[in-house]
């Protein structure tokens, strides 16, 4: 018998990857611009909320 993935149809993948796509193009505004007080911020902003979704992903993952 074999296991579904049930994880791809999740609300919290969907928002982690639109973020991880969000965080991807403030990393390159930073390496690619002059760094600036708002461009780190939206990057920590970002970072921040990517780690609160793993937290909840893992915190939601089935235990065996």
């Amino acid at each position: 018998m074999r296991e579904i993935n049930t994880d791809l149809l999740t609300c919290n993948i969907v928002e982690y990857q639109n973020l991880r796509q969000e965080y991807k193009k403030a990393k390159e505004e930073m390496e690619n611009n002059v760094p600036t007080k708002e461009r780190l911020k939206k990057l920590i902003k970002i970072t921040s909320e990517l780690a609160k979704i793993r937290k909840r992903m893992k915190d939601n993952l089935p235990q065996a």
